[in-house]
């Protein structure tokens, strides 16, 4: 059984009623590792749980919007530096157009993720914001009045993604599927 195959499986088994744990041992031993069949079972978004959760998912779809449009924002006032710069204006549009190929694709991929209940988004950010830290931290001692605003909402969308993403998908721990017992343990209610 390769992947798509277990997806299909494992959509059907859950929509009639089957528990996770027993969805993971009925499909066991057929082609793919416990870990990736886990990993398949937990990051299947729950209807319940995605209609609990709608507001937060608006929420972060609302953030994804406002990080898409700060995108634009700076990419253009990096163009309009660049333009009255005379020489060098040439590199800044190319840095504007660096920046904003960079950026806007990852925001429209974090909106459609938060949109269509991918844990895979909720991974991204968190790894990317948690990439971010460490600079941010030393900034601190360079510049505190920047970089402390800064350290502040980057620490708050953490929280809040990490919050959203443990209420949608409870069956993972860091960024696998959780264990207890060297078993993987799923939450079965919703």
């Amino acid at each position: 059984m390769n992947k798509k195959e277990a997806r299909t499986r494992i959509a059907a088994l859950l929509s009639a009623g089957a528990r996770k744990a027993d969805v993971l041992a009925e499909l066991a031993g057929q082609g793919l590792k416990d870990q990736v069949l886990a990993r398949l079972i937990a990051s299947r978004p729950d209807p319940e749980l995605c209609k609990k959760n709608k507001v937060h998912t608006w929420i972060l779809i609302v953030l994804g919007i406002a990080q898409l449009v700060i995108s634009l924002a700076l990419g253009y006032f990096i163009a309009a530096a660049a333009s009255e710069s005379g020489d060098t204006g040439m590199l800044g549009n190319g840095l504007a157009v660096l920046f904003l190929a960079l950026t806007v694709p990852l925001s429209l991929l974090f909106i459609w993720g938060f949109a269509t209940h991918r844990v895979g988004a909720y991974h991204a950010f968190i790894a990317l914001s948690l990439l971010q830290l460490p600079k941010t931290i030393a900034d601190l001692a360079h510049d505190p009045s920047s970089a402390l605003p800064s350290l502040g909402v980057t620490v708050i969308l953490l929280g809040y993604v990490w919050f959203v993403r443990n209420r949608m998908f409870p069956d993972f721990g860091w960024f696998t599927p959780r264990k207890i017992d060297g078993r993987y343990a799923f939450v079965e209610s919703a």
